[in-house]
């Protein structure tokens, strides 16, 4: 696999597990607000808790 197709795949990889991240995010608020207690994943994405939009990965070193 080349460098760029690598690259691609790992975006798109990026991408897809955020999504499920979501999803994830919605069904906890979802059982939270109906009374039942949990907790999060700590390595939960906190664009996926927050449900903010942004294209910096939480890998970003350049804060």
């Amino acid at each position: 696999m080349s460098s760029e197709d690598r690259a691609k795949k790992l975006t798109t990889l990026t991408a897809d597990k955020l999504a499920v991240e979501r999803e994830e995010e919605h069904w906890i608020s979802d059982l939270i607000s109906s009374g039942m207690n949990l907790e999060r994943r700590t390595d939960a994405d906190a664009r996926a808790v927050l449900g903010v939009q942004s294209d910096v990965s939480p890998d970003d070193d350049n804060h």
